[in-house]
């Protein structure tokens, strides 16, 4: 049986790939040179970055879905610098990089412009859980145990 070359869309999905491991590079190469007092400017770049991991997610790799689309939309609408999908996508969750002083404004804003729209019905505990907020931590380390 014949398959159309087009319905698995390996070339854009070969693109994503490509561009992903791209831009995951250029994230590790802003992150090792971070100021030390850290900048909306430094913030914008690398928001910049998971701003074109989702557009890539969603246009080439097609593995982003309507709902976190609007999402990634409102937040940065309402001060995001980046939004993505996290994980495998094709729905699940989203990450967002925002300064604490934005937090309140986009978690109002999702709850109007899409919780509330597409979510009707919610309680705030059913949108507590919805919604997580992080701060960013100093990641994995490797401890070595002396005997």
């Amino acid at each position: 049986m014949p398959v159309r070359a087009e319905r698995f869309q390996l070339r854009n999905r070969a693109l994503h790939v490509f561009t992903e491991a791209l831009r995951v590079f250029k994230f590790m190469e802003l992150l090792d040179n971070a100021p030390k007092e850290v900048s909306g400017e430094f913030l914008q770049k690398i928001g910049n970055l998971m701003n074109e991991s989702q557009t890539s997610c969603r246009d080439l790799f097609d593995c982003s879905c309507p709902e976190l689309d609007i999402l990634c939309d409102v937040a940065r609408a309402h001060g995001s610098y980046g939004s993505r999908l996290t994980g495998a996508g094709w729905g699940g969750c989203s990450v967002h990089l925002m300064s604490q002083d934005k937090v309140d404004e986009i978690r109002q804003a999702w709850k109007e412009e899409y919780y509330n729209k597409y979510k009707p019905g919610l309680s705030e505990g059913q949108l507590d859980n919805a919604i997580v907020v992080s701060k960013p931590g100093s990641g994995a380390a490797l401890y070595k145990v002396l005997e």
